[in-house]
């Protein structure tokens, strides 16, 4: 009774590892319609979301361009109170100092005077000849100003031609990108004709 009990044990294990086996298969060609699928989609799904982060992309340089002016601005005023304050505080530093005699806080009040006297006039006559500095300029130098110094973080030395050849060459990259834009989009603005 026993051996007949075992097999009969035997044979529905078996049974059951087949019908398992069958699930499994089964269940392993969902699995795989499912992954194509989902690998189609996930490839769509990447194409959609890098088109996306292009015209993202796109839409952030062109508000960066726009505000250009304005960070300027920003930075010319920042630095302007900087060198005010500095300046105040240096001037009544030299003028109080209570270590020195007062000739010599007198000697240093009319170095002060003709220091800002030179200032002065320079301002004067560059007012007089004032450019227009253009946004692509400013671009093309704050670029090359951030890798040149990534090159003096690695221990490179960069000489003031070679900074301002590659202001030149950014400058031209630049012009020849706005150029090929232009192309790209007045091509595409043109319906294109049948032959005739």
């Amino acid at each position: 009774y026993k051996d007949v009990e075992s097999v009969a044990q035997l044979e529905k294990d078996s049974d059951s590892k087949d019908e398992t086996k069958k699930g499994i298969e089964a269940k392993d060609a969902n699995d795989s319609d499912v992954t194509e699928k989902t690998e189609e989609e996930l490839k769509k799904e990447l194409e959609g979301k890098k088109k996306r982060d292009e015209a993202q992309a796109l839409i952030a340089a062109e508000k960066l361009e726009e505000s250009l002016p304005v960070i300027i601005e920003l930075a010319w005023a920042i630095n302007n109170r900087d060198i005010s304050k500095t300046l105040k505080h240096t001037c009544n530093k030299l003028f109080t100092d209570a270590n020195v005699e007062m000739k010599v806080r007198y000697e240093r009040a009319e170095a002060v005077r003709i220091i800002g006297k030179q200032f002065y006039e320079v301002g004067k006559d560059s007012e007089s000849n004032t450019t227009t500095v253009e946004t692509g300029d400013i671009k093309a130098r704050a670029e090359v100003a951030v890798m040149r110094t990534m090159a003096k973080a690695q221990g490179q030395d960069m000489s003031e031609d070679d900074t301002e050849v590659m202001i030149n060459q950014a400058k031209t990259m630049a012009a020849a990108q706005k150029a090929a834009t232009a192309a790209a989009a007045a091509s595409a603005a043109t319906p294109l004709q049948p032959p005739s």
